[in-house]
């Protein structure tokens, strides 16, 4: 190659060269202002305005020019006045808690019903008539002859009503809800007239009877309805029975005098009414309280209290 074309060729390469560096020396110009000369401050002394300083959420990389540039510390007016820092692009997030579905939980099903037999304990007083039962000698062969034959009313010995009280057990069974029994019942109980003395009728005129302690034998069967109100349960039964009824008489005669003490006795059958109220006491264990109404035998009004624990049935 001649001399004259590679001098040529070198003297365009350097042109372009510095074409070059003064383009991009230019364009970094454009990007980066110029720093502030040392000691100028960045906002004018003068001014006592409210300053507003944007900070850039996303950092930007520093020219080199503004990191060359020393920072000026503000003046007195400056840093006495208020400024206010906005951070731009500030996205803030809150997490509510979403509320979970909730399905109320069904009510229990009440347990299906089982037969049960029921064991009852408990008392009772019966206001009971007496008289008119018709009361008999039960060894009238040791019985003076005298009175031997006698059919004593106790009538005759005035009010012949009397309180008898005592214990009485019951078992009774509950094949549905709204059935009660059948119910097989004992009653033992007892009283005493307190040596009321009287002349039967029949007997002669120098006879007499002093009447002391009753003892009082039932049994019964019922059978009836009941309905429960929750705990709360009303029940009606009908109830069949017998009763025997035994009193202590002791015989005395004017030209004799005592001629021992027997024992007079009656045996009724006895019909009646019962009505009453169960409360559950918690388990299988109820409080129970009934009124009785006898209509047939040894007549009356009374009360029953007791306490009745169920058992299943056996199958």
């Amino acid at each position: 190659m001649p001399v004259s074309l590679r001098r040529r060729a070198a003297w365009s390469f350097m042109f372009t060269l510095l074409l070059g560096l003064a383009a991009s020396r230019g364009v970094a110009r454009a990007q980066c202002p110029e720093a502030p000369e040392p000691g100028a401050p960045s906002v004018p002394a003068e001014t006592t305005a409210p300053a507003l300083i944007v900070v850039p959420s996303t950092p930007v990389a520093p020219c080199a020019a503004s990191v060359a540039a020393p920072i000026a510390a503000p003046t007195a007016a400056q840093a006495a006045a208020p400024s206010l820092v906005v951070q731009q692009s500030v996205v803030v997030s809150v997490a509510l808690p979403v509320p979970s579905a909730t399905v109320a939980a069904p009510e229990p099903a009440a347990p299906p019903f089982e037969p049960a037999v029921a064991f009852e304990y408990g008392g009772f007083a019966d206001r009971a008539e007496l008289g008119g039962l018709g009361f008999t000698f039960d060894a009238p062969d040791g019985v003076p002859a005298v009175v031997r034959d006698l059919r004593v009313d106790l009538a005759g010995a005035g009010d012949a009503r009397l309180t008898l009280g005592g214990v009485s057990f019951a078992m009774s069974g509950r094949p549905q809800p709204w059935l009660r029994g059948p119910e097989l019942r004992v009653s033992l109980g007892g009283a005493d007239f307190g040596g009321r003395r009287f002349a039967p009728a029949g007997a002669p005129n120098d006879v007499t009877l002093a009447l002391g302690g009753v003892f009082a034998f039932h049994l019964e069967g019922a059978f009836g309805v009941q309905h429960a109100f929750g705990p709360l349960a009303l029940f009606a039964l009908g109830r069949v029975g017998w009763g025997a009824y035994f009193v202590s008489a002791r015989t005395q005669e004017a030209r004799l005098g005592d001629l021992g003490e027997e024992t007079l006795s009656a045996h009724r059958a006895e019909v009646g009414t019962t009505l009453g109220v169960s409360v559950l006491l918690g388990g299988a264990w109820h409080l129970e309280a009934a009124w009785r109404r006898t209509f047939t035998g040894a007549t009356g009004d009374g009360v029953l209290v007791g306490m009745t624990t169920e058992l299943p049935a056996a199958e």
